[in-house]
């Protein structure tokens, strides 16, 4: 019967019809999906307390400033760019990075003073890393939020290179303007990650990925709030908590 109505012109049951086939998902949906999943994996590992810097105060005041003494008498004598950057200050940011450990702050703080001796951030100048700004995918914000902590604001979609060492350098250029910005007494920094526009594409190659993030844990200590991901232009000014 359905044979015959079929050739008579007439259109079939829709319980006779077969079903049709979705149209394959094209690679820019299918990379749209891929950048979406790694987005909220990102966001959830951020998120978690525990990849956010200890912050396990010692018992007293008293107990603090003694342990930054020991600290320092056990790095011994500095002289130039090293006496600068160990202020009281950054001893604590590496204090309270190891739970207020003196031997464990003490290695983690020798390891940065290598560091820099070799890599010298502070050397890093604007000139040097105005290709890698021009399109504001990383830059610290005129304001502070109302704790007096620097706000960075990084645009993953605004990616405008695929150079190694110019990505790195221009994010030890953000975090070294940052933390001469912060307000006597902050220890932290806020960021803002805009994940706008970003796909796979955008993404950096795995090598600057995994030297920024040892950069981050080994040389920046107690350097970040947690980070506050986004994929809408956050209000800042309204945020700023």
């Amino acid at each position: 019967m359905s044979s015959q109505a079929d050739q008579s012109g007439q259109t079939p049951p829709v319980s006779d019809r077969k079903p049709e086939k979705p149209a394959p998902a094209s690679f820019a949906d299918k990379l749209e999906a891929f950048s979406q999943e790694k987005f909220a994996s990102f966001r959830a590992a951020v998120s978690s307390p525990n990849l956010l810097t200890p912050d396990k105060p010692a018992d007293t005041l008293e107990e603090q400033e003694a342990k930054v003494k020991a600290l320092r008498e056990a790095i011994g004598p500095l002289a130039g760019r090293a006496k600068l950057f160990c202020t009281d200050a950054c001893l604590r940011r590496y204090l309270r990075a190891r739970g207020w450990n003196v031997p464990k702050a003490e290695k983690m703080l020798r390891d940065t003073l290598r560091w820099r001796h070799l890599y010298r951030p502070e050397e890093i100048t604007w000139d040097d890393v105005a290709g890698e700004a021009a399109t504001g995918k990383v830059y610290r914000t005129a304001f502070m939020d109302k704790k007096g902590r620097a706000v960075v604001v990084m645009s993953a979609g605004r990616q405008n290179t695929s150079g190694h060492e110019g990505q790195v350098r221009h994010l030890v250029y953000a975090l070294e303007n940052a933390i001469n910005h912060l307000a006597e007494g902050t220890a932290h920094m806020v960021w803002f990650i805009d994940f706008r526009g970003w796909t796979l594409r955008k993404a950096p190659p795995l090598k600057t990925s995994r030297e920024v993030l040892t950069i981050l844990q080994n040389h920046y200590p107690s350097g970040s709030a947690r980070p506050w991901c986004t994929t809408r232009r956050p209000s800042l000014r309204r945020s700023g908590r």
